[in-house]
């Protein structure tokens, strides 16, 4: 199956009522996140009501704030994370696949980063180890843009 490239974006944009949720949400498929963060708290705040709690009763606020329980400093491995969110939030059927799932839309907000847990640590590992890093510097952040969010978000 060919993936959609930023064209096949814009097509489907067209089949949704313009400044809904969901048109938005496909226009950042295309163009990627467009909003620069006032502070932390908008941040969360944005995340929340742009990714409200869902099936897994986990949204992405919930794993940002597992970066600043740890002050935003080190790094986590996937697994490790998984288990810090199953703990916190008393989710005890947490897969990977949604905690990656997550993981890859803050790293598309540049919030978190990705890298090599060999690459962090200088230690061999087997396999290829992930590691995720969080970005303190809050003006490089592109969360989504709602205008009616504008109290907590700014278009970048």
């Amino acid at each position: 199956m060919k993936s959609l490239n930023t064209n096949d974006y814009l097509f489907l944009s067209n089949f949704f009522e313009p400044n809904t949720e969901k048109y938005y949400k496909v226009l950042e498929f295309a163009y990627g996140y467009k909003g620069k963060a006032k502070s932390f708290n908008n941040a969360l705040n944005v995340l929340d009501k742009v990714f409200p709690l869902k099936w897994y009763k986990l949204n992405l606020s919930q794993v940002v704030k597992i970066f600043q329980l740890n002050n935003f400093e080190g790094f986590f491995v996937l697994e490790d994370l998984v288990e810090e969110l199953k703990n916190k939030n008393k989710l005890e059927k947490l897969g990977r696949d949604i905690v990656t799932y997550r993981l890859r839309l803050l790293e598309r907000m540049n919030i978190i980063r990705n890298a090599k847990y060999r690459e962090i640590t200088g230690e061999k590992v087997t396999g290829m180890k992930k590691a995720y890093l969080f970005n303190p510097n809050i003006k490089s952040w592109r969360i989504p843009y709602r205008p009616w969010l504008e109290d907590f978000v700014k278009l970048s």
